[in-house]
């Protein structure tokens, strides 16, 4: 009997954590296991948090189209509260987009993926979801991408760490 590869470990198990539906559309087919954090773009980044490209902490099931959307930083999951997250296309060419990652159909009613609310649950409570710092930096990107100058784009080693970090204002709240 052979082992698995990291890759189908990494589906299978995302597929017991997700429920085998995509997070977004809760649909059943057509799923890929998405990396919020691609080892093709990020491998400092991931050599700084000690994680590798098959690591669930960076993983979440995604319905085809919108993996290929996260895959080039045109989907960010904007942290609201908890595991809620608020969906913002950033595709630089089409600006309406349905939940389905493709334009509206205009016989099929489907809601906008641009402002969709989305709530992830976990169906085993040994893989746990990503923390929200990696769909932070998820997000990041997805930011840079859209309105980041070429010159800012082009600094080497932006980074964007999951770690908290106290600013200003923290200090003043704790003394003031």
């Amino acid at each position: 009997m052979g082992t698995q590869s990291n890759a189908t470990t990494f589906r299978d198990l995302l597929h017991l954590r997700d429920d085998a539906r995509c997070v977004v559309t809760t649909s059943e087919t057509a799923l890929i296991a998405s990396h919020l954090i691609s080892s093709r773009s990020a491998s400092a980044q991931m050599a700084v948090l000690g994680i590798h490209s098959f690591d669930l902490r960076i993983g979440i099931l995604l319905w085809r189209p919108l993996d290929t959307l996260v895959n080039h930083f045109h989907l960010g999951f904007y942290h609201e509260m908890g595991d809620t997250y608020t969906l913002h296309n950033f595709h630089p060419t089409i600006r309406t987009l349905s939940v389905l990652g493709s334009q509206p159909i205009p016989i099929v009613t489907t809601p906008p993926l641009h402002l969709h609310s989305v709530t992830l649950s976990v169906h085993s409570r040994d893989i746990p979801v990503p923390p929200a710092g990696v769909f932070d930096w998820n997000y990041l990107q997805c930011v840079i991408g859209m309105f980041g100058t070429p010159q800012y784009k082009n600094v080497p080693n932006i980074r964007f760490f999951v770690y908290p970090f106290k600013t200003a204002d923290d200090l003043d709240d704790e003394h003031g």
